[in-house]
């Protein structure tokens, strides 16, 4: 299992920020211990784990992942990620993220398209 690592660039108070990150997890029936300067977090995630450490220095967050299902790339999960506590360019977006991971749970590869008609098919 490879390890990921990214950074997210935030504004504000370091408290406020880790209460978000904190909030976010707990949403997601996952646990966090640590403060607002360094942790660990865990997360359920299609019967296994997404499981790492956070630290925050200056305005930056650092994640380092180092347990996760072998179905979801790194890239999928920092873009979940950025979703959920970073500022949404596209509101659609996490509800596109959540789809796209449980088609990889499930080995689906249905995606909805739209006729010419305008109403939705299944290919």
């Amino acid at each position: 299992m490879s390890t990921c690592y990214f950074t997210i660039q935030f504004a504000g108070s370091t408290v406020d920020f880790y209460r978000k990150i904190k909030k976010a997890i707990e949403e997601n029936n996952g646990s966090v211990t640590g403060d607002s300067s360094s942790g660990t977090f865990a997360i359920p995630v299609l019967g296994s784990t997404v499981a790492g450490s956070c630290a925050i220095t200056g305005q930056s967050l650092m994640i380092t992942i180092t347990k996760k299902p072998v179905v979801i790339s790194c890239s999928l999960i920092e873009k979940y990620v950025r979703g959920q506590i970073a500022p949404p360019a596209l509101p659609e977006g996490d509800a596109e993220l959540k789809s796209e991971i449980e088609n990889k749970s499930t080995g689906s590869t249905h995606r909805k398209h739209k006729t010419k008609k305008g109403h939705g098919s299944l290919e």
